[in-house]
């Protein structure tokens, strides 16, 4: 290999250094500032690699079996993005997909020496994380503190991984490289501790598993001091981890249980639509309908689920029972291809660790949504490909216009998919919802211009024109109803979508059209759509209810209410609702009961008031107005005065 190919290969082994620690930042590198960024050096990487000039000497490539197995993944996706609901979900997801794939390339492309290159400055970024969690914890007194993560089981499973590449090296090259292991001790001390204080039980599970893999890889190459050396130091490690897990363990956690009931809900799913799944990144709405009481305080259903908990679940989940076939295949191809080497004695010592490293990501996974954090599966795509990488013939020589038509592809494809989405974002971020000011109308026109396919600036179009139901007429009342219902076609299954549309017919129905009964039925029947895509979310009920009294159908409006009811027996909101409601429709005959349900609502807000700053789902149920009070109170005075 000439000198150029080696600097150019050194050039983007720093590169992917680079990209692993930026990954790390801003909540993992799955905000959308912290995406963009490792997703731009990423391109810059894969477009030097493609427009560099061809050597015709012999390379390095990914194993045959491994790029079968993806390409059949591939395929899968593909047919699940295509029948997907909500597109931009299922975009989202092939970008993640394709920036795996170009990553494992890259790495392979470097050959297996990448993974022993890599272990030292991703243990630095780990004693960096390490550092900044202990900072946190005992320094800002943080209760679950998680470095520049976002959850604290995803920074342990990071840096773990990081501590297990780089022992599981060393201990594989054997004694020589053994002899300044003090400096490496003192720095690992750092991400050690912050694994033990975050109290993570997933990374317990993958823990255990990278060691016992690592110990396995490594054991023949080892003497019997340094067996005996080994095997105290991960018993000890494993001790402390125990200790932190117990440590958060005797902490009350209502919760604690609820992940076996999400992976039940999952399996149902599964059960479902086998063959489909989902469709990449769908998994959150299919979810709303196997949501499930919390047991914890007033509300029964505040507490939802939007992930499985587990990505081997969320495989079928997403992607049917042939994605999960795909991605096992894979797995088994990269299992294959460590034990080939172990046998003709090829497998390096970075390997050993990498296998380490993989094998306690692979483990966690099974109890956590790792592959929602980018860091992770862009560790543990540079990891596989490393481990997949093998000596391939000579390299073909692509021609200028081939290498720059991929160049092309590929900055359009990032500007397309990365940068105008992003810049979308930026507009919409800080704008408040409802009608807005020339200056912020502005704003948001741009974001529809940079990313027309994202439903929730279609409805942010949809309140600004609609406002408050004052200043407007039929022409912005239509321009309203086809901004929401354009949300809802982009993606049908939300039903934060679809309430758009019943907002915007129930406004026209208190304003523009108040009486009219078509106006009123389309509220209604939107309404009733949002409740049969989010069946077990009260606030849709009461909502309803609200608006079907203000449009003039009170019995439609205590039907309503007493679903809401039926949900959250302790809230007070409804209850006032339906007392509302009964005086209305059915005059004097209603005052027992509506005074009945009044002083029923009035000791649920006393007796649940504290549990009003929980959230917004409880503060709509919980919290009672008393200009509502008032108001109803009103109501049954006049009936009883009609009598």
């Amino acid at each position: 290999m000439s000198f150029l190919s080696r600097l150019s290969g050194a050039r983007t082994g720093y590169g992917l250094a680079v990209l692993l620690a930026l990954s790390t930042l801003d909540e993992g590198g799955s905000a959308p500032t912290g995406l963009l960024v490792w997703h731009g050096l990423l391109v810059f990487l894969l477009l030097r690699e493609i427009l560099a000039p061809s050597t015709g000497e012999s390379t390095f490539t990914v194993q045959l079996g491994p790029r079968i197995a993806f390409t059949v993944y591939t395929v899968v996706l593909l047919v699940g993005a295509a029948r997907a609901p909500y597109g931009f979900a299922a975009w989202l997801q092939l970008i993640e997909v394709a920036a795996v794939a170009g990553l494992a390339w890259l790495a392979a492309r470097r050959g297996p020496e990448i993974l022993s290159r890599l272990a030292p400055p991703l243990l630095g970024v780990a004693a960096a994380e390490g550092a900044l969690l202990l900072v946190q914890r005992f320094g800002l007194g943080a209760v679950r503190p998680s470095g520049s993560f976002l959850n604290a089981n995803h920074f342990a499973a990071w840096n773990l991984a990081a501590l297990l590449l780089f022992w599981g090296g060393r201990l594989a090259a054997g004694s020589a490289a053994r002899r300044r292991d003090g400096a490496w001790i003192a720095l690992s001390l750092l991400p050690l501790a912050a694994v033990v204080v975050s109290g993570s039980r997933g990374a317990l599970i993958g823990l255990v598993a990278g060691a016992l893999a690592m110990l396995g890889l490594a054991w023949p190459r080892l003497g019997r001091v340094a067996r005996r050396a080994a095997v105290v130091v991960v018993l000890v490690v494993l001790v402390a981890a125990i200790a932190g897990v117990a440590s958060r363990q005797s902490k009350s956690d209502p919760f604690r249980y609820h992940r076996v009931r999400i992976w039940l809900a999952a399996a149902s799913i599964v059960g479902d639509v086998p063959a489909g799944g989902t469709g990449p990144g769908q998994f959150r709405n299919a979810a709303r309908a196997f949501q499930f009481a919390d047991g914890d305080g007033p509300l029964r259903f505040d507490r939802g689920f939007a992930t499985t908990h587990s990505d081997l679940l969320r495989l079928p989940c997403e992607l049917g029972l042939p994605g999960l076939a795909a991605s096992l295949a894979l797995a088994g191809f990269l299992a294959l291809g460590v034990t080939r080497r172990r046998a003709t004695g090829e497998l390096t010592p970075g390997a050993v660790g990498a296998v380490g490293a993989l094998a306690a990501l692979a483990s966690h996974a099974l109890v956590d949504n790792l592959s929602l954090r980018s860091a992770l599966y862009v560790l543990a795509a540079v990891l596989a490909g490393g481990l997949l990488s093998t000596r391939g013939e000579r390299a073909a020589s692509l021609g200028v216009v081939t290498r720059t038509a991929l160049g092309w592809v590929l900055g359009v494809t990032f500007v397309v998919g990365d940068v105008a989405p992003f810049l979308a974002w930026r507009e919409t971020r800080s704008l408040p919802r409802g009608r807005l000011s020339d200056a912020d109308a502005v704003r948001l026109s741009r974001a529809l211009v940079l990313n027309p396919v994202h439903p929730d600036a279609w409805r942010r179009r949809a309140e600004h024109l609609a406002g408050d139901g004052t200043g407007w007429d039929v022409r912005l009342y239509a321009a309203a109803r086809e901004a929401a219902e354009r949300a809802v076609r982009l993606d049908p299954t939300a039903p934060e979508f679809r309430i758009g549309v019943a907002r915007v017919e129930a406004l026209a129905c208190r304003s523009l059209f108040a009486g009219n009964g078509a106006t009123r039925d389309r509220a209604a029947r939107a309404y009733g759509e949002v409740e049969r895509r989010d069946p077990f979310n009260a606030v849709h009920a009461l909502e309803a209810a609200e608006a079907l009294a203000d449009c003039g159908d009170p019995t439609a409006a205590a039907a309503a209410a007493r679903r809401a009811i039926e949900l959250e027996p302790e809230a007070a909101t409804p209850l006032l609702v339906l007392a509302s409601a009964l005086v209305r429709s059915e005059g004097s005959a209603a005052i027992p009961t509506a005074t009945a349900l009044v002083e029923q609502a009035e000791r649920n807000a006393a007796a649940w008031a504290s549990w009003v700053s929980t959230g917004s789902y409880a503060r709509r149920l919980l919290a009672v107005e008393s200009r509502a009070l008032d108001r109803v109170r009103k109501e049954i005075a006049l009936a009883a005065a009609a009598r």
